[in-house]
């Protein structure tokens, strides 16, 4: 063997060894890098889902308070043609009672009348009775 040979062989060896060190190293810094991007992609996909769940909790609040929206509005329209309906029949009893009313009076006018015009016939009966009575004293 010559005598460069075995530094040779020495350097060729610890270049290897470096080599082999520098490769077990790039392996271990993947091997970390790729749990790590997994660690990612797992915290990615789960705040996604969160994301997802707070998306559809919210739409439902949001149809929940419309569909409330929507009811109390119905509940309002209701009442309100309730009241325009208890409106309508209070301002039909009130406009029946003022026609009863009115034609109560006008029957007891006209029975007024006729007691009235009774009464002047009698006294008109009762004035020729006594002219005539008069007339056949004088007579």
């Amino acid at each position: 063997a010559e005598p460069g040979e075995e530094e040779r062989r020495d350097l060729e060896a610890e270049r290897e060894a470096q080599r082999s060190a520098a490769a077990e190293e790039r392996r271990g810094l993947e091997a970390e890098r790729a749990a790590q991007r997994a660690a990612v992609d797992e915290d990615l996909r789960r705040l996604e889902e969160e994301r997802l769940a707070f998306e559809q909790e919210r739409r439902k609040r949001r149809d929940s308070a419309e569909r409330e929206k929507a009811a109390a509005i119905a509940a309002r329209v209701a009442l309100e043609r309730q009241q325009i309906q208890l409106d309508v029949v209070r301002e039909e009893r009130e406009a029946a009672a003022a026609r009863a009313v009115r034609q109560e009076r006008e029957q007891l006018e006209a029975e007024r009348r006729i007691l009235e015009a009774e009464r002047e016939s009698r006294r008109d009966a009762a004035e020729r009775e006594e002219a005539a009575a008069v007339a056949a004293r004088v007579g």
